[in-house]
């Protein structure tokens, strides 16, 4: 059977980046002077975006104190921590099973397209994707984000096209005052 396209995410379906995540998050809290919580807390923050992250980890909703967080964390990322990253076990050998099936195989994430494509460079597997997409580094216009569609914060990456959301919603996010209220 033949498919137009399939799309696959990086972290955590096609590579482990728990050990380089963890470091860089230790490093912009230390950077920043803060306490940092052990290790396995700070894996199970892996997945959402980093800004709502921050925001969790330094109980604060100051722009520019979670851009500061951001800045440390990309410093040490982009020079060791995404490379400190693993492809899971049997990933080329599925990958190389898939491009028989799919003429157009992508990378989508939502981690920053110039962190995921050298990320697959480095681990070759570039050759098996068509292109790899992913999120702009640039800061959103407002801080925090607003309440999306099913009143949870965008902050978490949660969005639903309607009203209503069958999806839990992260520990890290609440509904908005207004969706509470009924509105």
């Amino acid at each position: 059977m033949s498919v137009p396209a399939l799309l696959f995410d990086l972290d955590g379906t096609l590579t482990d980046p728990r050990p380089g995540i963890v470091a860089c998050l230790r490093h912009a809290m230390e950077g920043l002077g803060r306490a940092c919580p052990d290790d396995e807390v700070l894996a199970a923050l892996i997945g959402p975006p980093l800004r709502g992250t921050f925001a969790r980890l330094l109980a604060t909703t100051d722009g520019d104190r979670i851009e500061a967080a951001m800045g440390l964390y990309r410093e040490r990322y982009g020079e060791t921590g995404l490379y400190e990253n693993r492809v899971y076990d049997g990933i080329r050998e599925m990958l190389a099973e898939v491009a028989a099936r799919a003429p157009a195989v992508f990378v989508a994430t939502s981690k920053p397209t110039v962190y995921a494509e050298r990320i697959v460079r480095h681990f070759a597997l570039d050759r098996h994707f068509t292109r790899v997409y992913g999120s702009a580094t640039a800061r959103p216009t407002s801080w925090p984000p607003g309440p999306t569609a099913c009143g949870r914060s965008a902050c978490c990456g949660v969005t639903a096209p309607s009203r209503s959301c069958a999806r839990p919603a992260p520990k890290c996010c609440a509904p908005s005052r207004a969706r509470s209220r009924g509105a």
